[in-house]
């Protein structure tokens, strides 16, 4: 297996600044990588809670901080469910928490879950085996207007209508099974003067299904709000987003969470009596 190397590893550090005897939560803890730094400078009592839906990450992670046994909790579950897994595992309050959001390079290259628009692979696209609903199960029996929602909300997919009604047709004769399926209706569409943007195109349209597959974008903003509650004064929350669904979610969340009142501008007094939670360091 072919766990990415940790991104963005020495900023991370330094933002969320880890120290001899912190606690920390990774929820997204791919091979380890980011967790075994973190863990490193909090030794000797610093503790780690990490969050991987993905079996095979948490088999590897778990082999990459062998070393730290002693100090970690790994748990298969969604991080969506961020504060009471923290509670229920004694992680009552945290010194920091990261999110790195990207797909691994094993996702992407080695799980043949259809993830990427190369090569043969099922229609999967599910983090989690135990998930019930795979990308096939959506392409082969979502309506037309539910597919036309999922490419425009999760793809942003400029031609959601038009490969929404391509879709529908192709499974009349043929069920989608594998990316290569789906690779083939979108491509179709695609004009041939805008080729050198057809890969971008086709990176929208997986990215749409995985979204909607894995309810990732409503996980994340479940956590977020999760992630303040368990934050101790002074902790840091680091997150690291790749698209822009992702990246508007975080800043409007940031930015709400930075400010005092949210009252209209017109108002000639604070009804809501919302107070700061935090101080953004970075954007």
């Amino acid at each position: 297996m072919t766990f990415h190397v940790p991104v963005l590893l020495s900023e991370v550090l330094e933002y969320l600044d880890p120290k001899p005897g912190e606690d920390f939560v990774d929820c997204n803890l791919g091979g380890g990588g980011h967790a075994k730094e973190i863990l490193a400078k909090t030794g000797p009592g610093g503790r780690l809670l990490g969050f991987d839906l993905d079996e095979d990450a948490h088999t590897q992670a778990t082999k990459t901080l062998a070393s730290y046994k002693n100090r970690i909790t790994l748990v298969q579950k969604n991080f969506s469910e961020l504060k009471e897994v923290a509670q229920d595992n004694g992680f009552k309050t945290v010194d920091g928490i990261l999110f790195d959001l990207g797909l691994s390079t094993y996702q992407l290259t080695d799980s043949e879950r259809g993830f990427t628009f190369s090569g043969s692979e099922n229609l999967d696209m599910r983090f989690s085996q135990d998930q019930k609903k795979t990308a096939a199960d959506l392409l082969n029996h979502s309506s037309k207007d539910e597919l036309v929602k999922i490419l425009s909300r999760y793809g942003e997919v400029r031609n959601s209508k038009t490969l929404a009604q391509a879709i529908v047709k192709y499974r009349q004769k043929n069920p989608f099974k594998k990316n290569d399926d789906l690779v083939w209706v979108a491509k179709g569409l695609w004009p041939q003067h805008l080729k050198k943007t057809e890969k971008r195109y086709l990176a929208q349209v997986f990215q749409a299904f995985r979204i909607a597959v894995n309810n990732e974008l409503q996980s994340l903003e479940q956590s977020l709000k999760a992630a303040l509650e368990i934050l101790k004064p002074q902790g840091r929350l680091v997150v690291i987003s790749y698209h822009s669904l992702e990246d508007r979610i975080v800043k409007r969340f940031f930015k709400k969470e930075s400010q005092d009142c949210h009252c209209p501008a017109e108002s000639p007094l604070c009804v809501c009596e919302h107070q700061s939670q935090f101080k953004i360091m970075t954007r």
